[in-house]
């Protein structure tokens, strides 16, 4: 558990993930002038903020207009499939381009997006779209395009009885046979998700299956998820053109 912590830890301090969350900033329009000090060197030489100097601040949305244009162009107009009739009645659903749109949009400003394949509620098969700054993907060292692991963690609000809200984060690790469910703890420690396991019927140390078919557990033999990336070193479009604007 403690390598689980670790790997969480290094992620989230990644050039990458930072990367993540700034493509997240620009497009809502809060680019990095917002944090802009105006500072000078004081009698004791140390750096302060120069409150007599203006600091004015405008973030200009010209990197949400270059996103929303690329996404029209890509996935403005209906588009046509071709194959297995099962296939094309699958991806053709009304759902699932409204996922593709989400989708776009995951893929330009994180440089990459996941989708899991899983079974919903009532047996149907679906595509879930995930944004790739909670997925922490292990690749076979052979087979770049085959995961031997993945890690999604999520974060929940939970309120008590007293009406108190605490964050958690929940921890999901997914192998080709099986899922673990943790929970980190107000501490920082990870500890078995004992209420995730509870909710599926299973106890703590028992594995978990992918799916379920009559209460019994099965797995896909691989990991449900699927990488869709924006360019091949798996950049967002911001990367090549933040320090332009």
């Amino acid at each position: 558990l403690q390598y689980l912590k670790k790997c969480i830890n290094n992620y989230k301090n990644s050039e990458e993930y930072q990367l993540m969350l700034k493509g997240d900033s620009y497009y809502k329009v809060q680019n990095d002038i917002k944090d802009r000090v105006i500072g000078r060197v004081n009698k004791q030489g140390y750096i302060q903020t120069d409150i007599t100097k203006a600091n004015n601040k405008l973030s200009h949305g010209i990197y949400k207009n270059l996103v929303d244009e690329k996404i029209s162009y890509i996935l403005g107009k209906e588009y046509s499939l071709d194959g297995d009739k099962r296939i094309i009645d699958f991806i053709g659903q009304e759902n699932h381009k409204e996922m593709l749109l989400d989708l776009a949009y995951d893929i330009t400003n994180h440089g990459k997006a996941w989708v899991h394949i899983c079974y919903d509620e009532v047996g149907n098969l679906v595509l879930v779209p995930f944004p790739a700054c909670n997925v922490i993907p292990f690749w076979n060292m052979m087979d770049k395009n085959r995961l031997d692991m993945l890690i999604r963690f999520y974060t929940i609000e939970l309120i008590d009885e007293q009406g108190d809200s605490k964050d958690i984060t929940k921890i999901e690790c997914w192998y080709p046979d099986r899922i673990e469910f943790y929970i980190s703890t107000d501490k920082g420690d990870i500890i078995p998700d004992s209420e995730e396991y509870l909710k599926r019927g299973i106890k703590d140390d028992e594995p978990c299956g992918h799916f379920k078919i009559g209460g019994k557990g099965y797995s896909w033999g691989k990991i449900p998820f699927i990488c869709f990336k924006n360019n091949k070193v798996e950049l967002n479009d911001l990367a090549f053109i933040k320090d332009l604007i």
